[in-house]
């Protein structure tokens, strides 16, 4: 089976990898070929930045490289747009849920 790319433009426009996944038992036989990963292309720029906790790389620079986020604070406003299943720039490892 080929991976797939979908754009969703319900919402936004939205670009996602939809990419089929086997699913093996200990002995390498298949158990299903039901399940796919859905990976958003691209990040959401919806975080409040003053009010989440960030640790920045130069201290006194907000726009440096990103160490970590404790807390992650969404600006309501920038949600509004937002799709069901995102990413932000600030952290594109996590993954965010409608």
């Amino acid at each position: 089976m080929k991976d797939v790319t979908v754009e969703f433009t319900s919402q936004s426009n939205c670009e996602f990898e939809i990419l089929p996944f086997t699913l093996y038992d200990h002995k390498k036989r298949v158990l299903t070929k039901d399940y796919w990963i859905v990976n958003p292309i691209g990040t959401f720029g919806c975080l409040n930045k003053e009010a989440s906790e960030i640790k920045y790389v130069d201290k006194d620079d907000a726009k440096s490289e990103v160490v970590s986020i404790r807390k992650f604070v969404f600006d309501p406003k920038k949600l509004k747009n937002a799709p069901d299943l995102f990413r932000v720039p600030e952290r594109v490892r996590d993954y965010f849920i409608s």
